[in-house]
């Protein structure tokens, strides 16, 4: 399920959910697939929204995927850590309005 991108798709063959790409994370290292697991995080960063936010489906910032997000980015400790931090700003910003 994993796009040339590093992005995971939800379903075969519909877009890269990062929510999704997110949960993936710790399981991918739970099973020794630590290469992968880099090629989503690394994914992240380049999807990653100015202000530190990851997009849902619907083109619009959200809270719920972007600390989906994070919970895979963590798994890799400090090495993202500027993305994670920048991501817990803008979900700390924008808590209640989403």
């Amino acid at each position: 399920m994993q796009v040339p991108s590093g992005g995971i798709q939800g379903y075969r063959g519909d877009k890269v959910y990062p929510e999704v790409s997110g949960y993936s994370i710790p399981t991918l290292f739970h099973y020794g697939h630590v290469e992968e697991a880099r090629k989503a995080a690394d994914f992240f960063v380049e999807v990653q929204n100015a202000d530190g936010s990851f997009m849902g489906l619907d083109g619009r910032p959200r809270v719920f995927d972007t600390t989906a997000c994070i919970e895979g980015l963590r798994k890799f400790g400090k090495e993202y850590a500027p993305n994670v931090a920048k991501a817990w700003t803008w979900v700390e910003s924008a808590r209640g309005g989403n």
